[in-house]
């Protein structure tokens, strides 16, 4: 009698066993899925399809993935220039999970150009294409690795911390220095044309005082 108790225990227990790890492989895959597809919306900055699969919204996110500034209409779109770059991939095999299939992580790299050192000897742009001419010779990246963090709750596998998304976009509100805007804006406001050599002045200060 204690024999086939003891039979039937062990049974139960492989049972359990066996379950608990398929829920665990499936938790496993889910992420992965869940990670490709964040890369993908984060590339995209398509901050309503990375709200839907987190566990809480971050306006302060939705509003870096804009890029938009209330500066010079060139620095948004040299924003976009550099987000243009933006690339990912999903590290599966930096997985990392609990034994029930409820918590687990995954690291996500991404690319993208390493404009400071594009720009860095570069005074004054004239305008967006010679910008975008300098951004398209770089070949100095930068690698940012991510690690996001799932949970299953409420039957879906969410991720629980999308505010470290920001950290992927430094150059969010980011100011450029554009000969004709600056003209402009210093010529609206009764100003005479700035020289050269006052543009350049003026942008040395700024790096000194951003």
């Amino acid at each position: 009698m204690n024999r086939s108790k003891k039979v039937i225990s062990m049974a139960l227990v492989a049972s359990m066993m066996v379950g608990t790890c398929s829920c665990s492989a499936k938790f496993e895959n889910s992420v992965m899925d869940k990670a490709d597809d964040l890369g993908k919306f984060i590339v995209e900055r398509n901050y309503k399809k990375i709200e839907k699969m987190a566990a809480d919204k971050d306006k302060e996110l939705e509003a870096v993935l804009t890029l938009e500034t209330d500066s010079f209409p060139e620095d948004n779109d040299a924003r976009e220039i550099i987000a243009d770059t933006l690339t990912y991939e999903v590290d599966e095999d930096s997985f990392e999970g609990d034994f029930f299939g409820k918590e687990g992580s995954i690291d996500i790299v991404f690319t993208y150009v390493d404009y400071e050192k594009a720009i860095d000897d570069i005074a004054i742009f004239e305008g967006i294409d010679s910008f975008e001419a300098v951004i398209e010779d770089c070949y100095d990246v930068v690698d940012l690795t991510i690690t996001f963090e799932f949970e299953k709750i409420d039957g879906e596998c969410v991720c629980t911390n999308i505010d470290e998304i920001k950290d992927i976009f430094p150059y969010a509100t980011e100011e450029f220095n554009w000969a004709l805007s600056r003209e402009q804006e210093n010529y609206k406001n009764g100003g005479k044309f700035l020289s050269d050599k006052d543009l350049r002045r003026e942008f040395t200060e700024l790096k000194k005082n951003p």
